[in-house]
């Protein structure tokens, strides 16, 4: 269990993160997929609270400020993604800290997942609000604040990475950083030996953070049961 591991000088720079869902103004919205409850049941293992009794167990695909306008329609497009989709398998390669301090389980990425992506992103992308705040360790990256000045998120496309949080650490402190990492170090070693795979059984729509973490469904649908459907992943 990670709690054997990790160190009292690490739990004192665990955060509880605030839920504002607000950014530059605008209310800040997420679409994520929904994994079953292996995925749960996995990250309550590591037995770091808050985070997993605050926030929903959810991979986001699309987190940006949405007018709203625009909701109902994003609501239905999310319900016809929901009605002509199958569940499907993920499976995780890696546990990282992230540079903006999220403790993440890495998914392999995968055409399922990344056609959803695209085809959210390029449908509602035009929904949004044009200026909402860039976080700041973009602009170390032209790629991802390309994308970020185009979509409203730098998490699209070639550059996007798959993950599930399961915690968040203060790691503005360098120092604070490296002993965090030397502290995770025999826990992610021993789960980058280990295969884990969970089902992805649906697709919700809720209000995010200014982290961008699902802070409350709005909306949520199960994936259709049946095995021969067809979708478009372009």
């Amino acid at each position: 269990m990670l709690n054997k591991i990790i160190s009292k000088t690490l739990i004192a720079f665990l955060l509880l993160i605030p839920i504002s869902a607000f950014t530059n103004g605008h209310t800040q919205y997420s679409i994520f997929l929904i994994p079953d409850k292996n995925a749960e049941t996995y990250i309550k293992n590591f037995n770091i609270t808050p985070f997993i009794q605050q926030y929903p167990v959810s991979l986001n695909l699309y987190t940006t400020s949405f007018k709203r306008f625009y909701l109902e329609s994003i609501v239905q497009l999310v319900k016809r993604i929901a009605n002509t989709t199958e569940e499907f398998d993920i499976s995780a390669d890696q546990i990282t800290i992230s540079e903006d301090g999220f403790v993440t389980l890495n998914i392999g990425n995968d055409h399922d997942l990344q056609g959803l992506s695209n085809i959210i992103i390029r449908n509602l992308a035009k929904d949004r609000y044009k200026d909402s705040n860039m976080p700041s360790w973009i602009k170390f990256h032209p790629a991802k604040q390309k994308l970020f000045n185009e979509y409203g998120t730098s998490n699209a496309f070639d550059q996007f990475e798959p993950n599930i949080n399961i915690s968040t650490i203060n790691i503005n402190d360098q120092s604070i950083k490296q002993m965090i990492e030397d502290d995770f170090d025999k826990t992610i070693q021993s789960f980058n030996q280990k295969s884990l795979s969970f089902k992805i059984i649906g697709i919700g729509f809720g209000y995010a953070d200014d982290n961008g973490q699902v802070a409350e469904v709005i909306k949520k649908y199960n994936f259709k049961d049946t095995k021969n459907y067809s979708f478009e992943k372009s």
